[in-house]
C-alpha cells in the first residue's frame, strides 16, 4: 500500500522528468542575421543548449559567451569571418561551448577560454594581436582540425590548464611558439602539423604528464620541442624535419621519434653505450657514452649532454644545426676530431667543467665557434676555429680555462671575447685576420705559458715564456729569439711574450695518428639484391694524422659470411682512398656489416661504420637491385653498363632510393653504375653482378646440358627481340593466342608476338600493352575450401595432369595451374595452394620445364616494377615428381566464362588496370576436363 508522502514525491519526480524533456525539446536554432543582426545579440537571447548558425559574411564583434551554446557558421570558415577589431574575438566563460567553422581574425586573442569542456573545431584562426587560442585555468577542452597561423604570439597557449586534447591542427607561422604549455598537465597533443613558427614548435615549462605523439614538426626557427623543468611527459612517434628536441632539467619518456628520417637517439640514465647513426642525440644523466662517426644536420642541437659525464664525442660531422654540440652541467667529457660548421654556435659549454675540446674543425657558425658560460677548468686545444660570424671563442663568467695551440682566424667580430672571466691561461694560439683579435671586458687573464718552454726559432734553441701570435702586432724582435720586445696590449691585460710567427714554427709538433672510415655520400650504405648476386659496397678511408700510416681493416657481421676487402691500406697524411667490400649473399637474410679501421702506428685510433644487406626487393626477380643512400645531397647517375636500367632517385623520409634492373642476357653479367654528388662533385663507380640465369627465345635450340635448375627459384628470362626495329625492353614470350581469354578483345600490332612495354632507342613509347591485366589470376579467391581442394588432389596424379596440360598448350590455350604444397611453422604442417598461368612447355630429355607467369606486383613504368616474373616448374617424366617453390602436386584448371565477361566489361569501359579484388571475389574455378 502506497503512503500519501510517497505518492506526492513520485508525482513531483515525474513532473521534473517531464519538465526536463520539455526543456530539451525546446532547444532551438537561431540564425544570424535572420533572427538577430549580430552574433552577440543571438547569444544574449539564446538559452543553454541552443544552436546559433551564422550565415556567410564578415562580422565585426567581440563575443562573450556565458552559456552552453553551439555557435557555427553555415558554410565554413572561408565564408564566415569574425573580426575582433583589436579586442578578443571569442571569450568563453561557460562550460560545454562549441565554436565551429569561422575565420577568427583581427582580435586580441582569437579565442580566450576561461571555462571547461569546450570544443573548438574547423576554424581558421589567424592574424590576431596575441594568441590564436588562449586557455587560462581551463580543462578538458577539445581543439581539433583548426588552421592556426600568423598570430602575433603563441598559436595555442595553455596556462594552468589540464587534460585538454589538441589534435589534427595546422599550426603555422605564428610569431612565438606554435603550442606553449605553462604549468599545464595531462594534456594530449597529437597528429598536428606544426611548422615555421618564429620560435619553436611546442614549448613546455613546468608541465608534466603530457602526451606528445605523431606530430609533424618542421622548420620552426629555434626548436621543434623544448622541455624546461617538465617531467614524465611522453614524446613518441613524432617526425621532425629541420627541427628536433631540446631538454633542460627535464626527465621524460622519449621514443620512436625521427629527425630528418634518422632516429632521434634519447638516452636517460644510461651508461656504456655506443652511438653512430642518428638524426639527433640527447643524453640526460648518462655516463661513458661514445658518440662516433655520426652525421647530424638540420636539427635544433646536434648533440646535447645534460648532466652527463665522462662521454666521448669524436669523429662526427655536425652542421646546419641550432647548436652543434651543447653541454649543460656536464663534466669530464672529451670532444675531439669533429667537424662543426654552419651551426648557431659550434660548441656550447654551460655550467660545465673539466671538459676537453681538441682537434676539432669549427667554422662558419652564425654566432661563436666555442661558447663558454659560467664554465671553468676546461681545456681548449689544437682546434681550427675559422670564419665564424661573430666570435671565435666567447667566455662569459668562465674562469681557470686553458686555451692553447688553436688557429683562430677570419672571425667576423672577435677572435676571442672575454666578459667577467678571469685566470684563464691563453697561450700559443694564432690570431689571424679576425675583425678584432681580442676583446676583454672586466677580465684579468694570463696571455702566456705559466712556465718557461724550450723551443726552436730559425734554427736556434731558446728557453722562455711563450705568448700568442697576433697578426696585428707591430713590435720588433731585436734579439731574434722569436718573441716581441714589447708587450701586445689587450684592453686592461697584456701579452708580455708575443710571438713573431705562427706558433707552429717554434716546435716540431708531436706525431699524431688518426683514421676515419665512412660510406661516401654518393655511395649506398644499404643494398638490396637477390641472394647469389655479387655486390660491392664502396667505402672511403682517410688518414687524419700527421704522419704516413698503414690503416688495418677488418669486417664483422651477424652470419660469418665471406667478404673480400683490402686488409691494409697505406696512406699519406690527409690522404683518402676508396675501397670495395665485396661479397655474395649465400642465402636470403638481412645482414648488418661493421667495417673497422685501425691505425697500425697507434692502435688506439679506431673508426667504424656500418653497411647493410637486405634480400632482393622482389623475391621473384634475380635481376632487380635497390641502392639506398644515406644523404640529403642531390645525386645523379653519370654512367651505367649496357644492360642496366635505372629509375629516378626517389627520396624517402630517411634516404634516397635508386631502383635498378638488369636486362636478361643469360649467365652472370658484370655491371657498373656511376653515381655523382651534384653538391660536392664526388663520384664513385659501384660494381655488381647478377645471379646465374638462362635467357631463351622461342626459336632457341636447347642442348641437354643447357639448364641448371638447382634451386626452386630458378627463372627463365626472355631476351630482347627484334633488334632490326631498334626496339629494346623486357619481353614476355606469350603468343597472341595466349592472352588469358583476351582473344578478339585486344589485338596486337601486326608481326608482334609478345606482351611488354616497347620503347625505341630514344626512349619514346612505341606502344604499351598493360601486363597488369594478367595479374588477376593471382588474386582469385577460390570459393572451394581447402578441404575441397585436398579431395580433388587426392583423385589426381602429376602424369595425368601433365598430359592434360600438354593438350591445352598444344591448342595455344593457356591454363591455370593450381599447385599443392606443405608449409611448416613451429612444428606444424599446413597445406597451401598457389595459382599461376602456364603458357609453355619445353621438354629436354626426361625433364619438362613448364613456363609460367607468376607475379602479384602491379606493373609500373619504373625499373623496380619493370620485372614480371618468368617462373619455371620442373617435372621429372620418369618419377613424375613436380617441383616449384615447395609445391609438389599440380592440377590443371580453367576460368569460368564469368571471368572473361568481367574482363570484357572492364575493357569496354576503358579500365585496363589491375582488376579490383571486388570484381573477382565470387569467381569460381572449375576443372578443365
Amino acid at each position: 500500500m502506497m503512503s500519501k508522502g510517497k505518492f506526492v514525491f513520485t508525482v513531483f519526480a515525474s513532473f521534473l522528468i517531464l519538465t526536463a524533456f520539455a526543456c530539451v525539446s525546446e532547444a532551438k536554432t537561431i540564425y544570424v542575421p535572420d533572427d538577430y543582426a549580430r552574433i552577440q545579440w543571438a547569444v544574449d537571447h539564446a538559452s543553454a543548449g541552443d544552436t546559433i548558425i551564422v550565415r556567410d559574411g564578415t562580422y565585426y564583434e567581440n563575443l562573450k559567451i556565458d552559456k552552453q551554446l553551439t555557435i557555427k557558421s553555415e558554410n565554413g570558415s572561408e565564408n564566415c569571418i569574425v573580426n575582433g577589431g583589436g579586442s578578443d574575438v571569442f571569450t568563453l566563460k561557460a562550460d560545454g561551448i562549441r565554436i565551429e567553422g569561422f575565420t577568427i581574425t583581427g582580435g586580441g586573442h582569437g579565442i580566450y577560454i576561461r571555462s571547461n569542456k569546450n570544443t573548438i573545431i574547423n576554424n581558421n584562426i589567424s592574424s590576431n594581436k596575441w594568441e590564436g587560442i588562449f586557455l587560462w585555468g581551463s580543462d578538458e577542452n577539445s581543439i581539433s582540425n583548426n588552421n592556426i597561423s600568423s598570430n602575433n604570439d603563441y598559436g595555442i597557449d595553455l596556462d594552468d590548464s589540464n587534460s585538454n586534447s589538441i589534435s589534427n591542427n595546422n599550426i603555422i607561422s605564428n610569431n612565438d611558439d606554435g603550442i606553449a604549455l605553462l604549468y599545464s598537465n595531462n594534456n594530449s597533443i597529437s597528429n598536428n602539423n606544426i611548422c615555421s613558427n618564429k620560435y619553436g614548435g611546442i614549448y613546455l615549462k613546468n608541465s608534466n604528464n603530457n602526451s606528445i605523439s605523431e606530430n609533424n614538426i618542421s622548420s620552426n626557427n629555434l626548436y621543434g620541442i623544448s622541455l624546461w623543468l617538465s617531467n614524465e611527459n611522453t614524446i613518441r612517434k613524432n617526425k621532425f624535419m629541420n627541427d628536433g628536441l631540446f631538454v633542460y632539467d627535464s626527465y621524460n619518456i622519449v621514443e620512436n621519434n625521427t629527425v630528418n628520417g634518422k632516429p632521434l637517439v634519447y638516452l636517460e640514465g644510461e651508461s656504456d653505450e655506443f652511438i653512430d647513426n642518428a638524426g639527433q642525440i640527447i643524453l640526460v644523466k648518462c655516463k661513458n657514452i661514445t658518440v662516433m662517426n655520426a652525421e647530424i644536420k638540420n636539427t635544433d642541437v646536434g648533440i646535447e649532454l645534460f648532466k652527463s659525464d665522462n662521454c666521448l664525442i669524436s669523429n662526427n660531422n655536425i652542421s646546419n644545426n641550432g647548436d652543434g654540440i651543447a653541454l649543460w652541467y656536464s663534466n669530464n667529457n672529451s670532444i675531439s676530431n669533429n667537424t662543426n660548421s654552419n651551426n648557431y654556435d659550434g660548441i656550447d659549454l654551460l655550467y660545465s667543467n673539466n671538459n676537453s675540446i681538441s682537434n676539432n674543425n669549427i667554422s662558419s657558425n652564425n654566432d661563436a665557434g666555442i661558447y663558454l658560460w659560467y664554465t671553468n677548468n676546461n681545456s681548449i686545444s689544437e682546434n681550427i676555429i675559422i670564419s665564424n660570424n661573430l666570435f671565435g671563442i666567447f667566455l662569459h663568467k668562465s674562469n681557470n680555462n686553458s686555451i692553447s695551440n688553436n688557429n683562430i682566424s677570419s672571425n667576423k667580430c672577435d677572435g676571442i671575447c672575454l666578459e667577467d672571466s678571469n685566470n684563464n691561461i691563453i697561450y700559443m694560439n694564432n690570431f689571424i685576420n679576425n675583425a678584432n683579435s681580442v676583446y676583454s671586458y672586466e677580465s684579468t687573464n694570463i696571455w702566456n705559458s705559466t712556465s718557461q718552454m724550450t723551443y726552436t726559432y730559425k734554427g736556434k734553441t731558446f728557453t722562455n715564456y711563450l705568448g700568442n701570435y697576433w697578426d696585428d702586432y707591430t713590435g720588433s724582435d731585436a734579439d731574434e729569439d722569436g718573441i716581441g720586445d714589447t708587450p701586445y696590449s689587450i684592453d686592461g691585460d697584456k701579452d708580455y711574450y708575443p710571438l713573431m710567427e705562427r706558433f707552429e714554427n717554434y716546435f716540431v709538433l708531436p706525431t699524431q695518428y688518426g683514421v676515419y672510415v665512412c660510406v661516401p655520400s654518393c655511395a649506398p650504405d644499404i643494398i638490396q639484391a637477390f641472394p647469389g648476386s655479387n655486390i660491392s659496397f664502396v667505402l672511403k678511408v682517410k688518414n687524419t694524422g700527421t704522419e704516413e700510416d698503414t690503416v688495418l681493416l677488418s669486417v664483422t657481421d651477424g652470419f660469418g659470411w665471406d667478404f673480400e676487402y683490402p686488409e691494409k691500406i697505406e696512406l699519406a697524411p690527409g690522404e683518402e682512398k676508396y675501397f670495395f667490400l665485396n661479397f655474395t649473399p649465400p642465402y636470403s637474410a638481412s645482414n648488418r656489416i661493421c667495417v673497422k679501421a685501425v691505425s697500425k702506428s697507434d692502435p688506439s685510433k679506431v673508426s667504424k661504420c656500418d653497411v647493410q644487406y637486405f634480400p632482393s626487393p622482389s623475391n621473384w626477380d634475380p635481376l632487380s637491385f635497390r641502392f639506398s643512400f644515406n644523404t640529403r645531397e642531390e645525386l645523379e647517375v653519370e654512367e651505367v653498363s649496357e644492360f642496366v636500367k635505372v629509375s629516378e632517385f626517389s627520396p624517402t623520409d630517411s634516404n634516397l632510393i635508386l631502383s635498378i634492373f638488369v636486362e636478361p642476357v643469360g649467365g652472370r653479367v658484370k655491371n657498373i653504375i656511376k653515381v655523382k654528388s651534384k653538391e660536392t662533385g664526388e663520384s664513385v663507380a659501384i660494381p655488381f653482378t647478377t645471379v646465374n640465369h638462362t635467357a631463351i627465345t622461342t626459336d632457341f635450340k636447347f642442348p641437354d646440358d643447357s639448364y641448371s635448375f638447382e634451386n626452386w627459384g630458378t627463372f627463365i628470362t626472355i631476351p630482347i627481340l627484334d633488334w632490326e626495329l631498334g626496339i629494346r625492353g623486357r619481353c614476355f614470350g606469350m603468343s597472341e593466342t595466349c592472352l588469358l581469354f583476351y582473344e578478339g578483345i585486344y589485338e596486337l600490332p601486326e608481326g608482334r608476338h609478345c606482351l611488354y612495354e616497347v620503347q625505341k632507342d630514344d626512349k619514346t613509347t612505341l606502344y604499351n600493352i598493360p601486363v597488369s591485366t594478367l595479374i588477376t589470376i593471382h588474386q582469385i579467391r577460390l570459393k572451394n575450401t581447402l578441404t575441397d581442394w585436398l579431395k580433388e588432389f587426392a583423385k589426381t596424379n602429376n602424369k595425368a595432369e601433365y598430359i592434360n596440360l600438354k593438350q591445352n598448350i598444344s591448342r595455344n590455350e593457356p591454363v591455370i595451374l593450381i599447385m599443392l604444397g606443405v608449409k611448416s611453422s613451429k612444428g606444424k604442417k599446413t597445406a597451401i595452394l598457389h595459382a599461376c598461368v602456364a603458357y609453355g612447355i619445353i621438354e629436354v630429355g626426361n625433364k619438362a620445364y613448364i613456363l609460367m607467369y607468376d607475379n602479384n606486383y602491379p606493373y609500373k613504368n619504373d625499373a623496380f616494377h619493370f620485372s614480371p616474373s618468368y617462373a619455371c616448374a620442373v617435372l621429372d617424366k620418369e618419377k613424375w615428381s613436380f617441383k616449384y617453390s615447395g609445391y609438389s602436386k599440380m592440377m590443371v584448371v580453367k576460368a569460368t566464362p564469368l571471368l572473361k565477361a568481367e574482363l570484357e566489361r572492364l575493357l569496354s569501359e576503358g579500365n585496363i588496370s589491375t582488376l579490383p579484388r571486388s570484381y573477382i571475389s565470387n569467381i569460381t574455378i572449375q576443372r578443365n576436363d
